[in-house]
């Protein structure tokens, strides 16, 4: 049981082997079909039958029974590890819970859907390339659990955040069974964008380089940087989807003209990118990238040969 949980992880869960390899990746997406999400969090309680199966079976050995010390330790450990557990779980997750109503559900195109939600209550505000991990108590159909999304707006003083996510799988596809109106809990915000870029030096590039609707943090963060220090922002789309973003586009533009915006059907070629990257930017720029993991890792080493130093790549990579 330990060696199949290991294995589901190490397939299913982490993406240091199917990321790099296009052929796992494939046998991946179609094993998803059966091996949903909800399935996945199932897998994962099973974790504490086995920790209760170990503990009786420790106990119920006599030769280990009668090592009281021993006992005592394993004891304490197990006490240990399942309170820390149930801390993370139901203490701090609730001091980072927030509450909020859903004012907006609309499909934008056949597989992008935009959220809008108004923070009720207290209201911890996000930071700009922050996400939620977002749920609906009270919407029939839909799973419980919490699945985490990345904001497109920049905080304001309506206390609405935009979420535009792909739908892409089982959890995703049902967000249309919620309604404007229905309670949303929020468990956040979280986030190291806008950490990491608050250190930086003001007149250093900031090269913003989305993938899908992985460009709705990269919004956030190239309208709340735009001011300070020089933004080029890339999005790489498939055809159909070209449009998702044109509101955003246009306010963002509208308000920051200075920014630099290249778009593209598919990803850049090498030598697209070697032509509209400066040689500032090259040399100096910080380059935040978000997009599936297997394209995130591909357009990095694309960067690193263009001569990007490693240190200067923050990235995202979205599992789906």
């Amino acid at each position: 049981m330990a060696i199949f949980g290991i294995l589901y992880a190490m397939f299913f869960m982490s993406g240091w082997i199917v990321d790099r390899l296009v052929p796992v990746q494939r046998l991946k997406n179609k094993l998803q079909f059966f091996f949903k999400h909800q399935l996945s969090v199932w897998i994962h309680r099973l974790n504490f039958v086995m920790i209760g199966l170990i503990w009786l079976h420790v106990h119920v050995i006599p030769r280990v029974n009668a090592l009281h010390p021993f006992i005592l330790i394993f004891d304490l450990y197990t006490v240990v590890a399942l309170g820390l557990y149930a801390w993370h779980k139901f203490v701090a997750s609730a001091s980072e819970s927030r509450k909020g109503k859903l004012i907006a559900n609309k499909m934008i195109n056949a597989r992008v859907r935009q959220l809008t939600v108004e923070l009720t209550g207290a209201v911890n505000m996000f930071r700009p390339g922050d996400f939620y991990f977002l749920s609906f108590p009270a919407v029939k159909g839909l799973s419980k659990e919490a699945h985490p999304f990345s904001v497109t707006t920049v905080p304001n003083k309506a206390h609405t955040v935009v979420f535009t996510i792909q739908t892409s799988g089982d959890f995703t596809e049902n967000l249309g069974l919620a309604s404007p109106g229905d309670p949303v809990r929020l468990e956040g915000p979280f986030g190291r964008f806008d950490k990491i870029l608050s250190h930086d030096d003001p007149q250093q590039p900031l090269i913003l380089y989305g993938m899908g609707t992985g460009l709705a943090p990269l919004l956030s963060l190239a309208d709340a940087y735009a001011s300070v220090r020089p933004v080029h922002l890339f999005w790489t789309v498939r055809p159909g989807d070209a449009q998702i973003f044109d509101q955003q586009f246009e306010t963002l533009l509208a308000r920051h003209p200075q920014i630099k915006l290249n778009r593209h059907v598919h990803r850049f070629e090498p030598k697209d990118l070697q032509r509209l990257l400066s040689e500032k930017e090259i040399q100096s720029g910080r380059f935040v990238v978000v997009g599936n993991a297997s394209g995130v890792l591909q357009i990095e080493k694309t960067f690193v040969a263009l001569g990007v130093g490693r240190s200067r790549l923050t990235d995202e990579r979205l599992t789906m």
